[in-house]
């Protein structure tokens, strides 16, 4: 039983008794697996803190339009010239969702005030 493979093309595998654990297809330069754990040290729990500044929607609107990509996240250019570190950009997604989800709750919040007051003015 090969526990490591390298044949003649490039392709690369890493195999137990059971079956194969990793394998790089050198064709299409892609790494198949089930499962991949990376440990983080930070994770952006810190953006449901009392203290987090969230960007107002104007401003990250004007960041938009004049870098063509939301703040902290990487641009298609620094992308395609460095690549992606996938833990870091997991991290910086969460922290994207997490900030959407404040939002959409600022704005419930605006739409209850905006209903009672409405309500207010049909009830006259």
């Amino acid at each position: 039983m090969e526990i490591l493979n390298l044949d003649n093309t490039g392709n690369f595998k890493i195999s137990n008794a059971n079956r194969t654990i990793l394998f790089m297809d050198a064709d299409n330069e892609t790494f198949y697996t089930r499962r991949i754990v990376v440990n983080q040290h930070t994770w952006p729990d810190y953006v449901f803190k009392k203290n987090y500044r969230l960007m107002p929607l104007n401003i990250v609107k004007q960041y938009i339009d004049q870098n063509g990509h939301l703040p902290n996240v990487p641009s298609e250019k620094e992308v395609i010239e460095e690549g992606v570190d996938l833990a870091e950009m997991n991290k910086i997604l969460l922290e994207k969702i997490e900030e959407l989800t404040l939002y959409t709750i600022q704005q419930q919040e605006e739409i209850e005030k905006l209903k009672e007051i409405v309500g207010k003015i049909v009830e006259k």
